[in-house]
């Protein structure tokens, strides 16, 4: 027999989170971003900019190239807003090993951040993985896996997100830089 399940209590579960994709939260959110003033005035003068600056500014260049490819789902808007935040803490702290095969691991966080350290090299740092002689692609198929391995592991649906979209996002950040 199969149980009856109430949508209702099944989306009261789920909390308010912006993991859990609402879109009309995401759109909002991103509506947001692009009117704030102030990061338009962080644009304008790039003189000092403290450390929620670059992320606004990250979140704004991201929604920006969003809606300018036509990219508009749930998905891409939270892979976007942890990109922002993924390069924002880069920008703070460098990454430990740009070797893929460190990041190996039954460790979740590890995981994560071997995907990470993989994004990094296909969307910011795409010369450094021709370092090695190794095709973006190679980076791109381990930084969907180590992603699609942190989702197994933690039930985290941006790890679902990131391992779908992982070439996606890569493209649309170098574009983002490209403009910036």
């Amino acid at each position: 027999m199969a149980d009856i399940i109430s949508f209702q209590e099944a989306v009261a579960k789920r909390g308010d989170s912006l993991e859990d994709g609402d879109i009309t939260q995401l759109l909002r959110r991103a509506k947001f971003i692009l009117e704030d003033e102030k990061t338009t005035q962080f644009q304008e003068r790039l003189g000092i900019v403290g450390k929620e600056g670059i992320k606004k500014i990250l979140e704004r260049k991201i929604v920006e190239e969003i809606f300018k490819t036509r990219l508009i789902s749930s998905d891409i808007f939270l892979c976007g807003i942890y990109v922002a935040d993924l390069l924002n803490e880069f920008v703070k702290k460098s990454v430990s090993s740009w070797w893929a095969i460190d990041y190996i691991s039954d460790n979740p966080l590890t995981l994560k951040r071997g995907g990470d350290t993989c994004f990094l090299i296909c969307g910011v740092f795409p010369e450094r993985g021709n370092i090695r002689l190794m095709d973006l692609s190679y980076y791109e198929k381990i930084g969907a896996g180590f992603y699609h391995r942190f989702y197994n592991f933690t039930n985290r649906e941006i790890g679902h997100y990131m391992s779908q979209r992982f070439g996606t996002m890569a493209h649309l950040v170098q574009n983002c830089l490209k403009n910036f």
